[in-house]
């Protein structure tokens, strides 16, 4: 059974609309492609990729900021078709002293309550799924693109 990304976005959207954000002061846009999202990965490691993506993006605004998930279809890469999740904050950027470690496991600096496993979990779940995991930080805030297999129907290639 394919696991739809704009229902999994959507229900976990709604989920955090009432909790995370509002006591965060995250303002959160859901932009849903139009076209399939179907993925060929089962639900429990998409979730978890967007719940870990989602967390780390609300604890760099401590203060409150913009939060955006964005599903894209499809996307033609490597002759392999692909839906696109972009999970953008306007935080103040990664710090270069852990970019180069960003997805290996790591001493938390936020405190007794947080491993350092979220992203190397992230990483790990999204090698599993055989997808593509990237970043793009500064100072105006941190875009994690992620590049997961469409649902194998949608697999044959542009018409």
């Amino acid at each position: 059974e394919p696991t739809n990304l704009n229902q999994e976005l959507r229900a976990l959207h709604v989920l955090f609309q009432d909790s995370l954000f509002r006591d965060g002061d995250i303002d959160c846009d859901l932009i849903l492609s139009e076209e399939s999202t179907d993925l060929d990965a089962g639900r429990a490691p998409v979730r978890q990729v967007i719940l870990n993506l989602i967390r780390n993006a609300v604890e760099c605004m401590p203060d409150g900021g913009k939060l955006k998930l964005v599903s894209a279809s499809p996307v033609w890469q490597q002759g392999r078709q692909w839906i696109e999740m972009l999970i953008e904050d306007s935080g103040p950027g990664l710090p270069k002293a852990i970019q180069s470690t960003l997805f290996k496991p790591v001493q938390s600096s936020k405190g007794v309550a947080h491993s350092g496993l979220g992203l190397s979990i992230v990483k790990q779940l999204i090698d599993d799924l055989e997808g593509i995991i990237e970043y793009r930080t500064g100072s105006s805030g941190t875009s994690f693109r992620v590049l997961l297999p469409a649902a194998s129907d949608a697999s044959k290639g542009p018409t």
